[in-house]
């Protein structure tokens, strides 16, 4: 009876790295889009939670003599980051489902 706990967490959290990994593709495919300001600030904005791990481990960023290393914390950093976001969403789904017996079914 316990299996059932532990496989809906691992199943929700196996969930939430891949809407990470959706939600990255989504933000990168903004650079597809025709130059702009604003395009880029939003692109740049939804990356930044990744940018500030990646000065933590490499303090002068792509430039220095660690690139590979800013990089890779930046991917990771944007993964944990919007996995977190997208697991808290999901946990709190199921708070605020109707009770089953409370559902409208049809005039």
């Amino acid at each position: 009876m316990q299996l059932l706990p532990k496989f809906r967490a691992v199943l929700r959290l196996a969930l939430a790295v891949g809407l990470a990994l959706a939600t990255l593709a989504a933000v990168s495919s903004l650079n597809h889009l025709a130059y702009s300001e604003t395009r880029d600030a939003i692109s740049d904005t939804l990356l930044m939670p990744g940018a500030l791990l990646g000065v933590i481990f490499s303090p002068t960023g792509i430039h220095g003599s660690h690139p590979m290393l800013w990089v890779a914390a930046v991917v990771i950093g944007n993964v944990l980051f919007y996995s977190f976001l997208w697991w808290l969403l999901l946990r709190w789904v199921p708070l605020f489902r109707l009770p089953s017996n409370n559902r409208w079914r049809g005039p």
